[in-house]
């Protein structure tokens, strides 16, 4: 699965983790930088991630139930109830 959002790319690889590349500049990458890769890295934690979306400057992922957002967050895009951009994936929804 792999889904392109503004300027950044997720993807879910067989095995279940999940990679991203591209423009890091507000966390959208979720690997706890600001730092832009060119290359996939494996930047999110776990192997059990199941759905994706990349939005503008934020991403969304289901892992075994769970949904999760980070990046951008200047309009409260990620749901967590703040305007605070987040680098690393927040637990959404409980």
């Amino acid at each position: 699965m792999i889904e392109a959002g503004g300027s950044h790319t997720l993807a879910i690889r067989k095995d279940g983790t999940l990679w991203a590349w591209g423009s890091n500049a507000s966390g959208q990458l979720g690997d706890g930088t600001g730092v832009n890769s060119t290359s996939p890295a494996r930047g999110i934690y776990g192997s059990g991630w199941v759905s994706l979306a990349a939005g503008g400057e934020h991403s969304l992922a289901i892992d075994q139930g769970t949904l999760f957002s980070w990046g951008g967050n200047t309009r409260g895009q990620l749901g967590d109830g703040t305007y605070s951009d987040s680098n690393s994936p927040v637990v959404i929804g409980e």
